[in-house]
């Protein structure tokens, strides 16, 4: 029986770069849910391609990091087990040319690197920090091998 995984998706690419579709996030966004059981959620994400100055910016206003990254989450609200209606959990900022540059200098493929910070910005929505210590990061990179394992 297939599950059905309800998912309100936005896609904004404010880059020039269109090496990366709505359909490859999606994607990648839907496994997540389905492996973290959470098909029953009818979640809102939304996911934006950005340049260097613009995240770099984000970085520092928000996070006070004056440091350009290649990715960045915003959590609007939890999910907890009463929801029922739309849940918006919040917004999600790559920079593809910062994820790019890192990806050949670690000498790893770019889809294979963007799909990882899908995963790795929609585990932050949901509520992992693997900041907070060295148990959080084990956890958060166990979820996302999970995740990104076919």
């Amino acid at each position: 029986m297939t599950k059905i995984i309800m998912l309100d998706f936005s896609f904004n690419n404010f880059t020039k770069d269109k090496s990366f579709s709505k359909n490859f996030f999606y994607k990648i966004i839907k496994k997540a849910i389905e492996k973290l059981g959470l098909e029953d959620k009818n979640l809102g994400i939304s996911l934006n391609l950005v340049g260097a100055k613009k995240i770099r910016e984000q970085n520092k206003k928000y996070l006070g990091k004056d440091k350009l990254t290649d990715v960045l989450s915003f959590p609007l609200s939890e999910i907890s087990p009463e929801d029922g209606g739309l849940v918006l959990i919040g917004d999600i900022f790559i920079c593809p040319s910062f994820a790019k540059r890192r990806a050949k200098r670690e000498n790893v493929n770019i889809k294979s690197n963007m799909a990882w910070l899908t995963v790795h910005g929609t585990l932050h929505l949901l509520g992992y920090d693997h900041e907070k210590s060295e148990k959080n990061r084990q956890e958060m990179e166990k979820l996302e091998n999970k995740i990104l394992t076919p």
